[in-house]
């Protein structure tokens, strides 16, 4: 049971407040990265790629060590 209701935890964190914390880091990495310079699409898009790619990974990984304790 505990399990589970640590699954929909993450679940619920995840979808709420992931947009939030992409359009947070996505900022502040434009304006580390890119400060007197116009940024291009592709730029953009690698930027949207790392951001999502990063915490999904550890979120995957901690969801199946859960699921290998269980």
């Amino acid at each position: 049971m505990l399990a589970f209701v640590v699954r929909l935890a993450i679940f619920m964190l995840l979808f709420s407040n992931y947009p939030m914390l992409n359009l947070f880091l996505r900022t502040h990495l434009l304006n580390l990265l890119f400060q007197n310079r116009e940024v291009n699409q592709r730029d953009l898009v690698v930027l949207n790629l790392l951001i999502t790619i990063i915490p999904l990974s550890f979120s995957i990984v901690y969801y199946l060590s859960l699921i290998h304790i269980s």
